[in-house]
């Protein structure tokens, strides 16, 4: 057993209500995540195999709107999982000694900004992914082959 995984083992975390070392909890969160993931993969698998097996437009969609709904829950459950994880992690880094406190206040404050500099940039590259597909369907006339 390495430094780490036996530290780990040792560490007690509080994580869903439970007092349980670090390792469980990784291992609990893993866990749960694969799972969701799996169940996530079958239902957009479900979801595109749905046109394959059309029979009737109304019972189609039905399927279509529960295999929807089953991704979004699959989603919430794994954003839920994650943001557990969020306080664990600071639980298992523990309190910032004396002497990194003000590196520490500082770091924060820059790795927020560098988070939300990556999210504009991923919502700018979105919005300008859908400008250009706006334009190239302007651009393409209706029953002209390319």
């Amino acid at each position: 057993m390495s430094v780490i995984s036996s530290a780990a083992s040792e560490r007690s975390v509080s994580f869903q209500g439970e007092e349980m070392s670090a390792e469980q909890i990784m291992d609990t969160i893993i866990k749960e995540v694969q799972g969701a993931l799996n169940g996530l993969q079958v239902a957009l698998r479900n979801f595109c195999a749905l046109e394959e097996q059309s029979v009737d437009e109304n019972e189609d969609f039905k399927e279509a709107v529960a295999l929807e709904d089953a991704t979004i829950d699959l989603c919430d459950t794994i954003n839920q999982i994650l943001k557990d994880l969020v306080p664990v992690v600071g639980d298992i880094r523990g309190p910032a000694p004396k002497e990194s406190k003000a590196w520490w206040t500082t770091h924060k404050l820059e790795r927020k900004a560098e988070r939300k500099a990556e999210a504009d940039a991923r919502k700018a590259d979105i919005a300008a992914a859908k400008i250009a597909r706006k334009a190239e369907a302007e651009n393409v006339l209706p029953g002209v082959a390319e």
